[in-house]
């Protein structure tokens, strides 16, 4: 008797599974890199607040951590 599986071989795997055949392969790598990087990029902007709010920094209750934005001559920035 011979015994047949529904496994694929390699020969035919390897053909019809390429992934750089897929059609949309461009879009489906830019995605998830777009949404790794623009979530990466908005815990950077969020970190130093959390980590005043938490008291988690040497600069904790002092002007840096007050939530006022100052230029380098100490005036408010508009």
């Amino acid at each position: 008797m011979v015994r047949t599986t529904s496994t694929p071989t390699s020969a035919t795997f390897d053909r019809e599974y390429d992934p750089a055949s897929v059609a949309e392969r461009g879009e489906i790598v830019a995605i998830p890199f777009s949404v790794v990087a623009f979530s990466i990029f908005a815990q950077g902007l969020t970190m130093p607040q959390l980590l005043c709010r938490r008291n988690l920094t040497e600069a904790a209750g002092t002007e840096h951590c007050d939530g006022s934005k100052r230029n380098r001559r100490g005036s408010p920035m508009l």
